[in-house]
């Protein structure tokens, strides 16, 4: 279940130009791909690009 919104999320993240994957070797997370130099601008884009995915992905989760 907690993989279908890590999936969801993903799908999301991606569209919005963060590039990450699902994985549920161990617990389900996101697995995010920064760039090697990032500084706080875009760490601040992935939070929120994340936020935004998550919240989308957990209201398509709740909605079914």
């Amino acid at each position: 279940m907690q993989l279908v919104v890590a999936r969801r999320a993903f799908a999301a993240n991606f569209s919005s130009g963060l590039i990450c994957r699902a994985d549920d070797r161990a617990d389900p997370v996101l697995v995010v791909a920064p760039t090697l130099v990032c500084g706080r601008e875009e760490l601040a884009f992935i939070g929120e690009v994340l936020r935004e995915a998550i919240t989308y992905a957990a209201a398509q989760f709740a909605a079914r």
